[in-house]
């Protein structure tokens, strides 16, 4: 079963891109590319994508502030929480499923 990604990111080249590369790997899928943050809510609750690749500094929202908004919509709905990564930010030991700041 293939790794379901959702990509989203504002520069329509940089999700291009990422689009292209993910295109090489047999065990990826790529469900859906989003521009802002409102896109990104309603395409990961209709996808339920496994792995979403978030540009953090969106217009409007962060990325950050869509990430801990999809937690709380996919919870709602029973889905399992995924875990949180990107750069400056890695898991803490005793909050395994979250992203924390690097120090």
């Amino acid at each position: 079963m293939p790794v379901r990604v959702l990509i989203v990111d504002d520069h329509t080249l940089v999700r291009a891109g990422l689009a292209r590369l993910l295109q090489g790997f047999a065990d990826v899928q790529l469900v859906a590319e989003a521009s802002n943050a409102e896109q990104a809510l309603q395409l990961s609750l209709q996808h339920a994508p496994d792995v979403v690749l978030m540009d953090l500094s969106l217009p409007g929202r962060t990325g950050l502030e869509v990430t801990t908004l999809g937690y709380g919509a996919m919870e709602l709905r029973g889905a399992p929480r995924g875990r949180a990564a990107g750069p400056g930010l890695r898991s803490h030991p005793a909050h395994p499923g979250e992203g924390h700041p690097g120090r």
